[in-house]
C-alpha cells in the first residue's frame, strides 16, 4: 500500500511539473468526532475527546477536465479514556494521533463566488496510540490503508484566494473494519467525521 501511495505521489508531482499554472495550495484545520463506532459502543468502556485536525494540500487541475488530482497531508489527534478491552481491561488516559497521506480526485469549479464540489481517494495512515500520557507507557504504532471522502463548499474571495468548508468522512483501516468483530482493534479500524475550514491560494 505504501508503494502505491508513493507511485501516485510521483505521478502527481510529474503532472505539476508539466504545467505549474494549474495549481493551488490549501491549509486548514477543524474538529468533529473520532472513531465514531467505538465511541458509541455500549459494550466497551472507551470514550474519545473532541479531536483536533489539520491538513495541507496541493491540487493540480486543468479547466477542461472534470477531476483534478490532489495530494493531501492529514493530521488528527484525540484524547482517549476508559478500559483497554484488548489487554486485560487496564485503565487508559492517553491519546491517539493519526497522520495520513492521501491522493484524491477532486471536482470543484472556481468560476462563481460560491462553488460546490467534492473529493475522494485513498491513502496511507500511521497511527500512534498512547494509553498513558502521564507515564508515557503503552505506546503502539499501526500502519494501514485509509479512505477519505468530503463535500466542499468554496467562497472565492478573489481570483487567487478562496475560503473552503469541507465536511469530511475518514475511514481508517477499512480492510480490518470488514472482518469479524473479534478481530477489531482499539482505535484504528473505524470511521471519523471532521468539519474542516481552510484557505486556498490559486496560482493562475
Amino acid at each position: 500500500m505504501k508503494s502505491i501511495t508513493l507511485l501516485m505521489i510521483s505521478l502527481l508531482l510529474s503532472l505539476l511539473h508539466a504545467n505549474a499554472q494549474e495549481l493551488s495550495v490549501e491549509f486548514g484545520g477543524g474538529t468533529g468526532q473520532a472513531y465514531v463506532y467505538e465511541d458509541a459502543d455500549d459494550g466497551v468502556d472507551v470514550s474519545y475527546a473532541v479531536p483536533f485536525s489539520a491538513y495541507a494540500a496541493i491540487t493540480y487541475h486543468k479547466p477542461e477536465q472534470y477531476f483534478g488530482m490532489s495530494l493531501r497531508l492529514q493530521y488528527m489527534n484525540a484524547g482517549i479514556e476508559g478500559e483497554d478491552w484488548q489487554q486485560g481491561l487496564s485503565t487508559m488516559k492517553g491519546d491517539v494521533t493519526a497522520f495520513s497521506t492521501f491522493v484524491l480526485l477532486e471536482h470543484l469549479k472556481t468560476n462563481n463566488t460560491w462553488n460546490f464540489g467534492y473529493h475522494f481517494g485513498m491513502g496511507y495512515t500511521t497511527e500512534q496510540l498512547r494509553k498513558n500520557l502521564a507515564l508515557q507507557e503503552g505506546i503502539t504504532t499501526s500502519r494501514y490503508m485509509s479512505l477519505m471522502g468530503a463535500g466542499v463548499v468554496s467562497y472565492e474571495l478573489s481570483p487567487s484566494v478562496s475560503f473552503r468548508l469541507a465536511p469530511t468522512l475518514l475511514w481508517t483501516d477499512p480492510v480490518n473494519s470488514l472482518r469479524d468483530s473479534s478481530l477489531w482493534q482499539l482505535a484504528g479500524d473505524d470511521l471519523s467525521w471532521l468539519v474542516q475550514i481552510g484557505v486556498a491560494y490559486h496560482f493562475n
